[in-house]
């Protein structure tokens, strides 16, 4: 499938943000039930963006899986692993917490 810069941009900036909310999330798993409901909340909203900005036609689905434990981790790990083919296949390089800033406002200058 071929993406545009403007949509591998959004597709590594949302990746950025799900990693970081994968983190948030686990995190949030020791602290209180509602910080973990209020993370859940957010990657729903990210998970429907970035499933969009890869063309996905589950979108919604990705983005309902969300509230079924373990099957949201596996979703969202699913989500990053196509982000990162698309990406790594533009040329772009994807480190432990996505694509760096510098590399994503390269992306929109070209």
């Amino acid at each position: 499938m071929n993406y545009s810069k403007e949509e591998v941009y959004y597709i590594g900036r949302n990746q950025k943000t799900i990693l970081w909310l994968i983190i948030a999330f686990i995190a949030s798993s020791f602290i209180h039930p509602y910080v973990t409901m209020l993370v859940i909340i957010i990657n729903i909203v990210f998970v429907y963006k970035l499933a969009k900005a890869e063309k996905s036609s589950i979108a919604w689905l990705c983005a309902l899986l969300q509230l079924i434990p373990l099957i949201n981790i596996i979703c969202l790990l699913i989500l990053n692993n196509k982000a990162t083919k698309i990406l790594k296949k533009q040329g772009i390089r994807v480190g432990l917490i996505g694509v760096s800033n510098k590399d994503l406002k390269n992306l929109i200058k070209e």
